[in-house]
């Protein structure tokens, strides 16, 4: 047992404490509370060393308390303890702190137990990470070991603690939801991370994702979410109580929805008088076009929009017209489609492309309409000879 009780104490009538040294060379600190008089447990320090190292002790660590007092209850103590390199001048490897994070952040949430001698130290019924290398990133909820995390969408910072938004976090979460304006099956996805590894003290940033009940959400609703997100007055808060979560500070888009926000397409110019056609306008066409730039043969859309194709009173012109659209999502990147050069277009025909079909449609002669498949495409010019 001498092996775990290496750290000098000085005992007093409130407790004791380790030496300032030992306690600014330990780097991974946790916190516990035991239902015993600090008197009782004064003589036990060597025993209680060795209970939490059975608990959580990872290879090449041996674990020290570094101070223990009186509670501000009546008969309960508050102790501290390190984990530490069980050599001399070396650092605890990456493995072991990987595991030991994993061990501590189960006993945090409560999904893990810490069990001591129940005879000389009662039920330990508080834990709380104090200090950790690299810091730490807790999910309150708990989740299945087949369900990956969605990517974070945004953060922001609180000045507040992991365990107050632990002991607040179906509150958190449905504020958020309201504040962000999300549907009703829609959902919020929220880790919370402070930077020394403490779950006691601020700040903590919160990073945020969101959801639908099956899938992640779609281009267009990114881009929503993220103009509501941009939009929002300092007051409005998120939609977070002020006096339970504090002030929300540096609101951060990830560069995944900060390419949704830059996608977005530009306000319209204001229209024209507008010009009446004898002929009927088809169903698509109140979705917004956006013409080409002169000499270009492609122009951009918006996300899941079909470009229409032009509606005139004349008859189609009599050279090669040959248009080219297509969808940008800031999922997969602009996608751009060029002439065959091998293709000779046929005239008044015109080509849509949608990211929702997947289906090339070509009409020509007025009813004579074609569906094909992307795979396809390097048969169009034999069928162009065909027709």
């Amino acid at each position: 047992m001498s092996a775990f009780s290496v750290l000098p104490l000085r005992p007093n009538a409130s407790g004791f404490d380790a030496k300032e040294a030992i306690k600014l060379g330990s780097t991974v600190q946790a916190y516990i509370r035991l239902k015993k008089p600090v008197s009782d447990l004064i003589h036990s320090i060597d025993r209680l060393e060795y209970d939490i190292y059975g608990e959580i002790g990872v290879p090449s660590t041996k674990v020290a308390i570094l101070s223990m007092h009186q509670a501000d209850l009546q008969n309960e103590s508050d102790a501290i303890f390190g984990v530490l390199p069980d050599q001399a001048n070396s650092s605890i490897n990456q493995q072991s702190l990987d595991l030991l994070k994993m061990l501590f952040i189960d006993l945090f949430l409560k999904q893990a137990n810490l069990t001591l001698t129940t005879s000389i130290f009662g039920e330990p019924y508080s834990f709380e990470i104090l200090k950790f290398p690299n810091g730490m990133t807790i999910i309150p909820e708990p989740l299945s070991p087949f369900w990956d995390a969605p990517q974070i969408l945004f953060n922001f910072t609180l000045h507040n603690s992991v365990e107050v938004i632990k002991e607040n976090y179906v509150i958190l979460k449905e504020q958020l939801k309201s504040g962000l304006h999300l549907k009703p099956h829609e959902e919020v996805f929220v880790m919370v991370k402070n930077k020394i590894g403490s779950t006691r003290d601020p700040p903590v940033t919160i990073e945020v994702s969101a959801v639908t009940d099956v899938d992640i959400l779609p281009p267009e609703r990114l881009k929503q979410l993220a103009r509501t997100i941009t939009r929002s007055p300092p007051s409005a808060n998120l939609g977070l109580d002020n006096s339970v979560f504090g002030k929300v500070k540096q609101i951060s888009l990830s560069s995944f929805l900060s390419h949704s926000l830059q996608s977005l397409p530009p306000m319209p110019a204001p229209a024209s008088a507008p010009t009446h056609s004898p002929f009927p306008s088809p169903p698509y066409a109140s979705h917004q076009r956006y013409g080409p730039l002169p000499g270009d043969t492609y122009c951009q859309s918006p996300p899941d929009i079909t470009a229409s194709p032009p509606i005139g009173p004349g008859p189609s012109p009599a050279g090669p017209v040959l248009s080219y659209y297509f969808a940008n999502s800031p999922l997969s990147g602009d996608v751009m489609l060029k002439m065959s050069p091998s293709l000779s277009p046929l005239p008044g025909e015109s080509y849509h492309y949608s990211r929702t079909q997947e289906k090339w449609v070509a009409t020509s002669f007025g009813s004579l309409m074609l569906v094909l498949d992307n795979a396809m495409l390097d048969m169009i010019p034999r069928l162009m000879e065909f027709l």
